[in-house]
């Protein structure tokens, strides 16, 4: 048996994006030993425009206990940014050469699991097995924020979807909606995180290592910086409240500008912890979400958490380890984050409830589950 990640994206160094994708991979080699291969064409444009870094189309990577990791990253070049319908025609059949060369390189079999990200690229996956009259297992990860184009999936008869994995009781609902659920068995399983690097660290020797005040009171978030992420209304918040420092990491096209912000900016996945160790809370007011690896993240570097109270925190939050609100409601948020700013033993009894609360959401827990999917299918 082999596992293999269908991914839009792998992340790179420097380029971090889809890391949720290597994180399972990771996972499946490192704790499971089985063997991995990643198929994840990649577009030229973002080195050439973007200036990102982008991988040799045959890469091998080998971890710390000796097993290695296939990528196959066979590249392609993307125009649809233009507008243009024949650009973007050409585009999408660069895309699929490229998703060609790596299925044949995979040499894919029955006894294969393929695990793709997200319904689109499970559809064009299948689509491509077709092409090529390949047999496999597919089982597909519905976990995008939100899903686009749920009549174009609905609509389309998959020939090897085996499994769904809906990482939240929202994605399960989206799902139902778009009557996808009837295509195959489907299996509720929340995102997991690395205890290995998102850990509990000593809050005061992070502060003085960054230079932050040992007493100050310091949110932090971590997220694009966009309107779905709620990071307006936290920005709007944080100019009203008194004594409040705090971290927002992340980019995009909302810039936060609140006063005392310590930090603004991307990081290094590896980075992160350390400044969630200089934080007293983490806020989150998400409105659309699949499942928020962040706030997973967050619980395992023991945070106490304000988030939004949807069916997509529902598996992964509960009122002990976080206060859960309406994110359109700035009043709400704001009365959360000064009810914990001035309450420093509630602080510490979410911290141990949050801990408690992520020992259930380890990626090791997470891709034993995901085996168990495995097992079911045989």
């Amino acid at each position: 048996m082999r596992f293999v990640m269908v991914s839009q994206h792998y992340p790179v160094e420097g380029d971090p994006i889809f890391v949720f994708s290597q994180q399972i991979t990771e996972a499946m080699a490192t704790y499971h030993g089985v063997e991995c291969v990643v198929i994840s064409p990649q577009s030229v444009t973002r080195k050439l425009v973007h200036h990102k870094k982008i991988r040799k189309s045959i890469e091998k990577q080998v971890l710390d206990n000796g097993n290695t990791i296939t990528i196959l990253s066979f590249p392609y070049f993307t125009f649809s940014e233009s507008g243009n319908g024949l650009l973007t025609k050409l585009s999408d059949r660069s895309r699929r050469h490229a998703l060609k060369k790596c299925i044949k390189k995979a040499n894919l079999s029955k006894d294969d699991f393929c695990y793709a990200m997200f319904w689109h690229m499970g559809k064009l996956f299948d689509e491509t097995l077709k092409e090529l009259n390949v047999d496999t297992n597919l089982i597909v990860e519905s976990s995008e924020s939100e899903l686009q184009q749920g009549y174009e999936i609905s609509d389309y008869n998959f020939k090897s979807l085996k499994a769904i994995v809906c990482v939240s009781s929202e994605k399960v609902n989206e799902c139902r909606k778009y009557n996808l659920l009837g295509k195959a068995p489907h299996y509720l399983i929340p995102n997991g995180y690395d205890p290995n690097t998102f850990k509990k660290l000593d809050r005061e020797k992070m502060r003085a290592k960054y230079g932050f005040d040992k007493a100050a009171f310091i949110i932090s978030f971590v997220g694009s910086f966009i309107p779905r992420k709620g990071v307006q209304e936290l920005n709007n918040v944080l100019k009203k409240v008194d004594g409040v420092s705090s971290i927002f990491i992340g980019g995009g096209e909302i810039n936060p500008d609140c006063p005392g912000i310590l930090f603004k900016g991307p990081l290094d996945h590896e980075k992160i912890p350390e400044y969630l160790a200089c934080s007293d809370v983490f806020v989150l007011p998400t409105k659309h979400e699949g499942c928020a690896n962040v706030l997973v993240e967050a619980l395992g570097c023991g945070l106490p958490i304000i988030s939004s109270d949807r069916d997509f925190n529902k598996e992964i939050l509960n009122d002990r380890c976080a206060i859960l609100i309406d994110s359109d409601d700035e009043g709400e948020l704001e009365k959360a984050i000064i009810k914990l700013r001035d309450n420093g033993k509630l602080r510490l009894q979410m911290e141990a409830a949050s801990v408690e609360k992520s020992r259930e959401l380890t990626i090791e827990k997470r891709t034993d589950k995901i085996l168990e999917v495995f097992t079911w299918i045989k």
